[in-house]
């Protein structure tokens, strides 16, 4: 086998590049390996696909074990939990998404001259996956005939995260929120917080949240660390399995590169593209788009490429996702996705 030189290692990339222009998704950003960092991210929720095209997924943030009631196995994942005791009584917690795990011995919410504490209730648990540098739990349930929540916004930075800042609603039938501003718990990355919690709203007389013995952690590794091989891993972000409704209809997907020694994004733009093709193109035609930084919080184009699916009819159908390293023009890690498109 013969040495590349430098001008065939740039004709062999603009050869590729010309021939997969449509489907790689590449942002244009330059290549650096400085850590991503966010001092500080506004709760948001994460860019999703065109709302009005897409399909129902399977959520990745399924909730994986029963709440605060005698079990001797874990629950099948389901989106909502029965929490045990007597409504108003002080019962332990257990709630867990694929990204945040939340343990505690009592909760008390304090809202409109009630207490909540969520004993005795159906509690929707839900994460948004978010990227690097953000994440949520968000509980929602009713309790003395109205809606209360209890939602985390999570924030990191290359070795901690924290709570940005906390949120309940106010215990009226018409509800709003309470914010509670963080920073809170900031705790290294892998590791989780433990502690009392005992806060105060700055602008919400009367309003306390308290919870006891909590355990949070937060930025879970994903499973694809474990489930893939070689030193990285693709994740499909909006599903694991994708359906369309009918021909025409889209749906908008993100991939993001792991590197599976540290099971984190890799965050070195330029280096890696992504290119995306579909098994069955009368099913489903797929095309990279890149990503456009306008609008989205700082670092989500580092470990974040779009991709866009549409229906052409009915059937099943994979997408195949490769990251290419684009100094040695290799396949560092491969994914494919089930693809469903009905009639």
């Amino acid at each position: 086998m013969r040495q590349s030189t430098d001008d065939d290692l740039e004709t062999r990339l603009r050869e590729l590049f010309e021939h997969q222009a449509v489907g790689i998704g590449g942002n244009g950003r330059a290549w650096h390996d400085a850590p991503m960092v966010a001092d500080e991210l506004e709760p948001r929720r994460r860019p999703r696909a065109r709302a009005a095209a897409i399909a129902a997924i399977a959520v990745a943030a399924s909730v994986l074990l029963v709440i605060g009631i005698v079990a001797t196995a874990p629950a099948p994942a389901r989106d909502a939990v029965t929490v045990g005791g007597q409504p108003g009584s002080s019962v332990p917690l257990h709630f867990a998404t694929e990204q945040v795990r939340f343990d505690a011995s009592a909760l008390k919410i304090a809202a409109n001259g009630r207490t909540f504490t969520a004993a005795g209730s159906q509690v929707d648990v839900n994460s948004d996956p978010g990227y690097a540098t953000y994440q949520t739990l968000e509980l929602g349930w009713h309790e003395h005939g109205v809606a209360m929540r209890l939602y985390f916004y999570f924030a990191a930075d290359a070795h901690d995260w924290w709570v940005s800042s906390l949120t309940t609603y106010n215990g009226h039938a018409e509800p709003d929120s309470i914010e509670y501003r963080g920073p809170f718990f900031r705790t290294p990355l892998g590791s989780a917080y433990t502690g009392d919690v005992d806060l105060v709203p700055a602008e919400a007389p009367g309003a306390h949240l308290r919870i006891a013995n909590m355990r949070l952690q937060p930025f879970l590794p994903p499973p694809l660390c474990n489930t893939q091989t070689g030193a990285y891993a693709i994740e499909s972000n909006d599903g694991a399995q994708i359906s369309l409704d009918a021909p025409g209809s889209v749906f908008d997907d993100t991939v993001t590169l792991y590197d599976r020694a540290r099971c984190r994004p890799v965050s070195t733009p330029g280096r890696f593209i992504y290119q995306f093709t579909s098994s069955t193109r009368g099913v489903v035609s797929v095309q990279g788009e890149g990503c456009d930084p306008s609008g989205l919080p700082a670092g989500y184009c580092d470990t974040h490429t779009y991709v866009s699916l549409m229906a052409q009819g009915p059937g099943r159908a994979t997408m195949h996702v490769e990251a290419i390293d684009v100094r040695t023009l290799a396949v560092v890690a491969r994914l494919d996705v089930p693809v469903t498109a009905k009639r």
